[in-house]
């Protein structure tokens, strides 16, 4: 399953949107050329291009790029037939990403899904994809959320959710982002349309598959533009192929005829890519009619030597369409097996429609639980996450300590607990306002103050606590609070407004005992003159 490729300087949006170039990593362009080989269908070279540079950027730390390289890796891999090994690929990239990485999560679990289809583990993809789409929301908020919602697409069509495939490819041709990838956006809803009529038509629907064939002749006259205008030939004699392929569907077999051939005569397009496969099916039904069987027989041949496992059970059931046209026009058969290979076609269909279907009630139910877990899990953030400040409240810090009841040998809790000096005199002085401000500030410092998996908290009132993940980073986080309240201009919050903070730091054997002696320590620190730091 593709993804956009990256973005290369030439490729960047135009000038009004801004490119968040945080996306790439400084050896992107390694990415970007091991991608250019996927696209033209050198998969093994894209693999050595991956490994290569994987250990490249491994080495340089360039984690960024390891993620392109890993997802190309990927989907190289179930290009060459190798469905497990890029399950693994793909499992071992969702792995490494950290949840808040939505855009990445979503490209990752729909490749992820188009491998499981593979696999024949049909439940696994369908709940993959479900997450996916959950978290593939809004294709122009970046590069990546443009990305996600192409891959997540694409992989709709492999379960022949032709709809859902086309509703994400449209809000993607609607992106600000969609000029750095313009031929693979367009060629996906070409492709698209192509096998939703194709579908259509071996269902026995021959004007809705009309429809949506003469939609795709229109789309694939925007993929050729657009190669044109980029350089890309190879490119444009895909789009070639295609075309005669639905001229050849809507029975303009003359001008199939010559749209194919230009386009198989031009080179530079690899087997196995989906175009050719449609093109040489389109070749070989022309031939027969033509009266050319053996020459039809020989074309089919060929395309029944490329194995793929993209639409797989689709190509198959167009391959036995394709032979029944073609022995039929021989008239070499008898008609008693012409009639069984073209029945053989329409069930393959009408199984594929029937299983898309219930794909399709499956995706439906998995998206709307997902809704449902997701809308309770916001409301139980929402309860434990301060309204003022953003940070947990008490309720978080209780299912902190509710999580931390039972330590590991050797385990140690360790807090910081954060007072505000003299925070009544600046509400009775500069207004509750003032003091709410300052609360928004203190709580920035915190949160600013923290490293890793470290839980900032307002406490109540004035106060904060930080339960930090390493207690060896107890006193450093102690200090980064003290010093940044001290440098804040507090005089831009209200003028001749100051603020300071006493902090008490504590390591015990568990969360409460620590949670506890730190707010001793913070009393200490008051007693002892307030606006410093003491251990406990």
């Amino acid at each position: 399953m593709p993804e956009v490729p990256a973005v290369p300087a030439a490729r960047r949006p135009p000038a009004a949107v801004l490119a968040r170039r945080e996306e790439f990593g400084p050896y992107d362009l390694l990415a970007e050329l091991a991608f250019a080989q996927y696209l033209a269908g050198s998969w093994d070279a894209a693999l050595r291009a991956c490994r290569e540079g994987v250990a490249l950027c491994t080495a340089a730390g360039d984690e960024t790029t390891v993620r392109y390289l890993s997802f190309t890796t990927a989907a190289c891999l179930l290009e060459v037939l190798d469905p497990s090994g890029a399950a693994a690929e793909a499992q071992a990239l969702l792995d490494r990403l950290p949840e808040q990485e939505s855009a990445w999560r979503a490209k990752t679990l729909a490749l992820l899904a188009d491998a499981r289809l593979a696999l024949g583990r049909t439940s696994a993809a369908t709940d993959a994809l479900a997450q996916a789409h959950a978290l593939a929301a809004d294709p122009g908020r970046s590069y990546n959320g443009m990305s996600a919602a192409f891959s997540t697409a694409t992989a709709f069509r492999s379960l022949l959710l032709f709809e859902l495939c086309q509703e994400l490819l449209e809000q993607v041709r609607r992106s600000p982002w969609l000029d750095v990838a313009r031929t693979a956006v367009l060629r996906a809803v070409a492709v698209n349309r192509t096998l939703w009529g194709c579908c259509l038509a071996l269902s026995g629907d021959p004007a809705a598959a009309r429809a949506q064939h003469l939609a795709a002749l229109s789309d694939v006259a925007a993929l050729a533009a657009a190669a044109r205008d980029v350089g890309d030939a190879a490119m444009a004699r895909r789009a070639l192929a295609l075309e005669g392929f639905l001229l050849h569907r809507l029975g303009e077999d003359g001008l199939a005829l010559a749209r194919v051939r230009e386009a198989l005569a031009g080179g530079g397009v690899r087997d196995g890519l989906v175009e050719l496969r449609a093109a040489r099916l389109a070749l070989a039904v022309v031939l027969a009619r033509a009266g050319e069987p053996e020459r039809a027989r020989a074309v089919l041949a060929e395309v029944a030597a490329v194995r793929v496992h993209e639409d797989r059970e689709l190509w198959e059931a167009l391959g036995h369409e394709a032979l029944a046209e073609v022995e039929s026009a021989a008239a070499a058969v008898p008609a008693p097996v012409v009639a069984a290979w073209r029945q053989l076609a329409r069930a393959s269909t009408a199984r594929l429609w029937r299983d898309r279907e219930s794909r399709f009630e499956a995706l439906t139910d998995r998206v709307r639980l997902r809704a449902l877990d997701e809308e309770a899990a916001r409301a139980s953030r929402e309860l434990r996450t301060d309204p003022l400040t953003g940070l947990g409240n008490r309720r978080e810090l209780q299912r902190l300590r509710e999580r931390a009841a039972a330590p590991a040998a050797g385990d140690a809790a360790a807090v910081l607990f954060v007072d505000v000096d003299d925070f009544k005199a600046v509400n009775d002085t500069f207004s509750h306002a003032v003091g709410d401000a300052v609360l928004r500030r203190l709580a920035d410092v915190v949160r600013g103050a923290c490293r890793g998996a470290d839980v900032p908290l307002r406490y109540g009132g004035d106060e904060f606590v930080v339960v930090l993940a390493d207690p060896a980073g107890a006193g450093p986080a102690a200090r980064r609070v003290l010093e940044a309240v001290r440098r804040l201009a507090w005089d831009e919050v209200a003028p001749g407004l100051r603020v300071r903070v006493s902090v008490g730091s504590a390591t015990r054997g568990d969360l409460a005992a620590a949670l506890a002696a730190a707010d001793a320590a913070m009393l200490a620190a008051k007693r002892s003159g307030r606006d410093r730091l003491v251990t406990g």
